[in-house]
């Protein structure tokens, strides 16, 4: 079992729904306990000064890019170029549905931390 005591994430975009259950899913079954949203435009407004406060101090930034702007996006990918986010950025374009975020979560976790 993959052990995300010790990582704090983002979950950037996607469906309020989806970033929910993942986040219980991972709290419940992955002892995950740093764990913010990002939620899409759609939600909120956001700016970079925003996100940079809010995703600065992140070990893994997941981007669900489904309801996502590209505006938002974009300023992610510039603020980790321009070195203000020390996390790592993934990307999950393909994924559809709570189980594919999950297992994409838990495949690259595996990998970077234990």
């Amino acid at each position: 079992m993959t052990n995300l005591s010790s990582v704090h994430l983002a979950i950037v975009g996607g469906h309020p729904r989806t970033r929910q259950t993942v986040i219980q899913a991972l709290k419940r079954e992955h002892g995950l306990k740093k764990c913010l949203e990002v939620p899409p435009s759609s939600e909120t407004r956001t700016s970079t000064k925003k996100l940079k406060a809010k995703l600065s101090h992140c070990d893994l930034i997941l981007i669900i890019p489904g309801y996502l702007s590209h505006a938002t996006t974009e300023i992610i990918f510039h603020l980790k170029r321009s070195k203000a986010l020390k996390g790592k950025l993934l990307m999950l374009p393909s994924c559809r549905g709570i189980s594919g975020v999950l297992r994409e979560i838990l495949k690259h976790a595996a990998q970077a931390y234990c």
